[in-house]
């Protein structure tokens, strides 16, 4: 339990992030692919803090970002769920540098 509540600050500005943000564009087709690329380098970063933090837990943040993201690509996206994936990739490469930024710290020289 202690994994998941060390997660929920980074869940939440995700979950922030995919929701919020379509709620109040006006328009989204302009905006639209430089938002999810924004959306993508935010899921990134905050998996990597995450796996600097805490390592060994990237795969189930991982996959608690991408079903964080799926109901939102049926509500705005018009059912783009690939995003869900894409953003659980990034998020599992975030947590992989994180949990090998840490392991180069700790190794003796």
């Amino acid at each position: 339990m202690k994994r998941f509540t060390g997660m929920l600050p980074f869940l939440l500005v995700l979950a922030v992030l995919f929701y919020l943000p379509p709620l109040v564009m006006v328009s989204m087709g302009i905006v639209l692919l430089p938002f999810l690329g924004i959306l993508l380098a935010v899921c990134f970063f905050c998996a990597l803090i995450y796996g600097i933090l805490r390592p060994f837990g990237s795969f189930v943040f991982a996959l608690l970002a991408g079903l964080i993201f799926l109901p939102s690509a049926f509500i705005f996206y018009a059912g783009a769920w690939v995003y869900a994936i894409i953003y659980a990739l990034a998020a599992l490469i975030g947590g992989v540098f994180g949990t090998q930024i840490v392991k180069l710290r700790k190794k003796p020289q």
